[in-house]
């Protein structure tokens, strides 16, 4: 789980980077997540090393209204779920 800030874009968009075990649900729970951190999701891409039993790779980039929302809140909000996948 990676969260960055996306250069030469105003401060508030952010790039999550994220990696797991490819399984049902892992772009509906992070993008659940980023939805109730009331942020606006730009680009996705994903994709998976294999159907069964592959790593999945995902990259996000995220527009945040509320510009008081640190980047280091964010990657509390995100690392349980992190975890858990």
């Amino acid at each position: 789980l990676t969260i960055t800030y996306k250069k030469g874009a105003p401060i508030n968009t952010f790039i999550l980077l994220f990696q797991c075990p490819d399984q049902q649900g892992i772009v509906a729970k992070i993008s659940d997540l980023i939805f109730k951190c009331c942020a606006n999701i730009i680009t996705a891409d994903q994709y998976s090393t294999d159907v069964k039993n592959g790593h999945f790779f995902l990259r996000i980039e995220f527009f945040l209204d509320d510009k008081a929302v640190k980047k280091e809140t964010l990657e509390e909000t995100l690392l349980p779920l992190a975890k858990e996948l």
